[in-house]
């Protein structure tokens, strides 16, 4: 009696995992998934948001440390300021505004260390040269 009982189970059960699933299947589902991941990662204010002021902490950086606090000081202190009130707005969850100062810092970042590897001209250059010859 119990070998009766376990062959049709065993015939279905077979029949329900042994069938092999339709053509594509698999390929569809998993491009649905990951189209809708992109696009919740994409659309998500706080990874953008962080991603930008990362970016812009990275070329404040940089400017930095070409000496940008003594050749460019405008556009570094920009940078500073739009850098804290983007720190600011993302810690009161206002990721759309946070992102555009990030952006902004981002941008005067990236004038400052351009600047400040620039070579000097004029008369700063004449002044520099005559002050190291002696």
């Amino acid at each position: 009696m119990v070998g009766a009982t376990e062959a049709p189970f065993k015939q279905t059960a077979g029949r329900v995992f042994d069938t092999p699933p339709v053509p594509g299947y698999r390929q569809k589902t998993l491009a649905r998934r990951g189209t809708i991941l992109l696009a919740l990662l994409l659309g998500c204010g706080p990874v953008t948001a962080t991603s930008v002021i990362d970016d812009a902490e990275l070329a404040l950086r940089r400017a930095r440390a070409s000496e940008s606090d003594q050749r460019a000081q405008y556009e570094t202190t920009l940078a500073e300021l739009y850098l804290a009130k983007a720190r600011e707005l993302q810690g009161k969850a206002q990721y759309g505004d946070a992102r555009a100062l990030a952006s902004d810092a981002l941008r005067f970042a990236n004038a400052a260390g351009r600047k400040a590897g620039e070579p000097r001209s004029g008369a700063a250059a004449l002044g520099s040269a005559a002050v190291q010859k002696p």
